[in-house]
């Protein structure tokens, strides 16, 4: 969104597995959006309970979620305040496949002209199938990289590999 508001100010694009297309949503989202019982899941749940749901949807090899991210994570999430943040911004999700209102970006993506990189893990448990694919297809000027062994997050699944990956992409606009 930031780069449809000013286009001008962004020269590269970064996009790992984002929720980018409406699609149903999982059991815990569609608990959170409920008023007053969202409230309550986020005020009552543990951190731990949502740590394994990033573990859950972010890695195929659950040993490679780092000791030193994991308790970043639980750091973050030990705070009530944050914990209903993050149901806020589960509240602006569309609703389900159908719900386009919050959806107002989707025309707008072939408009987009900067090289966009698309690091896709396939193993992803939360988007819809075929979605990076299909993302892909929408964009301009996209390099489209599919990873098989890799789910929601590959970038911290995998940084050794796709951290470079990611600095090569960035860096060729310093190129003279």
């Amino acid at each position: 969104m930031a780069t449809l508001l000013a286009p001008q100010r962004v020269e590269r694009i970064l996009l790992s597995n984002p929720a980018c297309f409406p699609q149903a949503l999982p059991h815990m989202y569609r608990m959170a959006r409920i008023p007053l019982w969202g409230e309550l899941l986020m005020t009552l749940s543990a951190p731990e309970k949502f740590i394994g749901g990033v573990e859950y949807i972010g890695y195929v090899d659950k040993t490679r979620f780092a000791p030193a991210l994991r308790a970043l994570y639980t750091a973050n999430l030990a705070t009530c305040r944050n914990r209903l943040r993050l149901m806020q911004l589960i509240r602006q999700l569309p609703a389900d496949g159908s719900d386009m209102t919050a959806a107002t970006h989707l025309p707008h993506l072939k408009t987009l002209r900067q090289p966009i990189l698309l690091t896709w893990g396939r193993q992803d448990p939360l988007l819809a199938e075929g979605a990076g694919a299909r993302l892909a297809a929408v964009l301009p000027n996209v390099t489209y990289e599919v990873h098989p062994d890799l789910s929601h997050m590959p970038h911290e699944e995998a940084p050794e590999r796709i951290g470079p990956r990611w600095a090569l992409f960035l860096n060729e606009s310093l190129a003279p």
